[in-house]
This record gives structure tokens, C-alpha cells and sequence, in this order.
């Protein structure tokens, strides 16, 4: 590559979020096409526990959430490589969800001793790729730490946008929602409780929302990291290159 004259454009964290963005809005329908089902039943669950506990609906809503990373995941891998997602949709969410209780699990233990999450956050962040689009017999831990490692990636940039967007998202769907219905339609007490410091349904709502962001965000930053380590967009630019001569 050095011999080609191919020089790989340097890219801080606020680029891989542009990255994200840019990818998600070229494969936005079938992203929708995915997601949205997804996302459409983690809300209902979501709710249904809203109703017992809100914080449980919360997390429930959070959870579940995560699967819309995979077809999120799928689609732009696609786009990036130029080739079909490999397998199906189905296996890639159990994968997806294998990755998430190894992750959960690895957050919880490193609970006991705080700077142990950043860590975590390092070597975690970029698994359910590997999990997704490399699909590696064995060693996935090692790889996803091998990703995170490569020069000029951005691991813990891209894990502090990732509970950014879920923070944002949750604050912004309360504040919207409640001043949307609260304010504009005077209905105070409408999938709210005015009264109790607890989340709301908008609350729900808003992280949800955001999923789809995250999981475009992590993947870029994922593709970042490789291109580091693999030169990996200028193997894709090329072989798009030779197949029909028009895709760069």
C-alpha cells in the first residue's frame, strides 16, 4: 500500500460519528426494513413492564433494544464490503445476543472495582462486529481486543458516544414527550407520572430511538479500526473496482 502511494485519511471520534451518520442515512430503508420490527417489540414488552415497575420497563426496553443493532449491523456491513450479509438474521441475533450477556456480565464484575469498566468498555466495544461479520470459530474475545488495539482506532471515544447516545436519548424522549402531551395538550398523566420520580414511556421511547445511531456509530468505528490495521476500504474500493469498473 505504501509502494501504491495510498495514504489513509487520519479520523478522530467526531469522524467516525459522522461516519456512522453517513452510513446510516445511504441505508436508511433497510435499516427501517430491519430495525424497525425489532425496535416496534422491544417498546411493547418495554411497556408492558412500564406498567409494573417503570425502571424494570426501562431496562427491559433497554435490552431489548439491542437487537435492532444486529440488522443495523448486517446492512451497513453490506454496504461497506459490497456483498450480501453472510447467514441469516436469526443466527446473527442469537450471536448478538451471546455478545450482550458477555458484555453485561463483564460490566457487572468490573462494577466492583469502577476503573476496571474502562477496560471493559476497551476490549468490549467492538464484539458484536466480530460476533456479526467475521463470525470467528474461536477466540472472538481475542479478536474484538485485537480490533480495539489497532493504531488509531478509537475504542473509548467511540464507548463514551455509545452511552452518550442512550443518555441522550433517554433525557431528550422525557423532556419532549412530557412537554409535547404535558404542556401542548395539558394531559399531565398520560404514559407519565407526575408525581414520582420514574421514567416515563417517552423515556422508552427515546432510548429506543437512538439504537439504530449507536449500532452505525460502533460499526464505523469498527471499520476505522481495521482500516488502521487491514487497509481494509482500500481491499473493498478495489474489489468493487474490478467488479463492474463503477463502484468506488
Amino acid at each position: 500500500m505504501m509502494e501504491g502511494g495510498v495514504a489513509l485519511r487520519p479520523r478522530d471520534t467526531g469522524g467516525i460519528v459522522d461516519l456512522g451518520v453517513v452510513l446510516l442515512r445511504a441505508e436508511f430503508r433497510r435499516v427501517a426494513r430491519g430495525a424497525l420490527p425489532l425496535l416496534a417489540v422491544a417498546f411493547l414488552l418495554g411497556a408492558l413492564a412500564w406498567k409494573e415497575d417503570a425502571w424494570l420497563g426501562l431496562g427491559l426496553a433497554w435490552l431489548l433494544g439491542r437487537a435492532a443493532h444486529v440488522p443495523v449491523t448486517r446492512a451497513l456491513g453490506a454496504r461497506a464490503s459490497g456483498a450480501p450479509a453472510q447467514g441469516g438474521l436469526v443466527g446473527d441475533l442469537g450471536r448478538g445476543t451471546l455478545v450482550g450477556l458477555l458484555v453485561a456480565l463483564g460490566y457487572t464484575l468490573a462494577a466492583c472495582f469502577f476503573p476496571v469498566v474502562f477496560w471493559v468498555a476497551w476490549r468490549s466495544v467492538f464484539l458484536p462486529e466480530v460476533a456479526i461479520l467475521e463470525r470467528p470459530g474461536s477466540g472472538m474475545l481475542a479478536r474484538g481486543s485485537a480490533v480495539s488495539e489497532a493504531p488509531g482506532a478509537h475504542p473509548l471515544g467511540v464507548a463514551a458516544w455509545l452511552w452518550g447516545a442512550d443518555i441522550f436519548g433517554f433525557v431528550a424522549g422525557e423532556l419532549c414527550g412530557r412537554a409535547i402531551v404535558g404542556d401542548l395538550l395539558m394531559v399531565t398523566e398520560l404514559f407519565a407520572n407526575p408525581d414520582a420520580f420514574e421514567p416515563s414511556v417517552y423515556g422508552l421511547l427515546g432510548v429506543l430511538a437512538v439504537q439504530p445511531f449507536r449500532a452505525a456509530v460502533r460499526f464505523a468505528g469498527y471499520l476505522d479500526a481495521r482500516t488502521r490495521a487491514e487497509s481494509l476500504d482500500v481491499f473493498f474500493a478495489m474489489r468493487a473496482a474490478s467488479g463492474d469498473g463503477v463502484r468506488r
